[in-house]
């Protein structure tokens, strides 16, 4: 974690300083880029408006599921501050479906709030919260592992 935040927001793609090295997680937060690089690569597009909305409505399905991966992971390995990152999830949720609601086509500066709010939230939460959990579930996983691994001798 050498860069600043600002230096980070201006990374519009995956980069490896987002790895939390929890694989499934890190996965999930590459898919999240992916998406993110999408919706970039369509506001230059001359059919954009047609692609936009399935692209939010596809982040907004991934978040779901992602911010799920993470609050069972965050569970199991009793991580203390799961509420507060919860709260955070559901506020992402809540401004996409807020983008959602007040999307227009002839707006596009609503698309560029939305780029702009996705670029620092990703980054952001990536680095000052997702981080703050990485001891505790990895710990977590490798008891798991471990008590597999026993099991399975037995």
């Amino acid at each position: 974690m050498n860069q600043s935040i600002e230096e980070l927001i201006r990374i519009k793609s995956w980069n490896d300083c987002f790895l939390l090295n929890i694989n499934i997680i890190d996965k999930e937060h590459e898919r999240f880029f992916e998406i993110f690089d999408t919706l970039l690569s369509v506001k230059e597009d001359a059919f954009k408006h047609k692609n936009i909305i399935l692209i939010v409505n596809e982040l907004e399905e991934y978040a779901y599921q992602h911010f799920k991966t993470e609050e069972t992971l965050m569970k199991k390995a009793v991580y203390q501050e799961i509420e507060t990152h919860i709260v955070q999830h559901n506020q992402f949720l809540e401004q996409i479906r807020y983008f959602q609601l007040l999307y227009n086509p002839s707006k596009d500066s609503l698309l560029d709030e939305l780029i702009a709010f996705m670029r620092k939230w990703i980054v952001t939460h990536i680095y000052d919260e997702d981080f703050k959990y990485v001891e505790k579930i990895q710990l977590y996983l490798i008891k798991d592992e471990i008590t597999r691994q026993q099991k399975s001798q037995n």
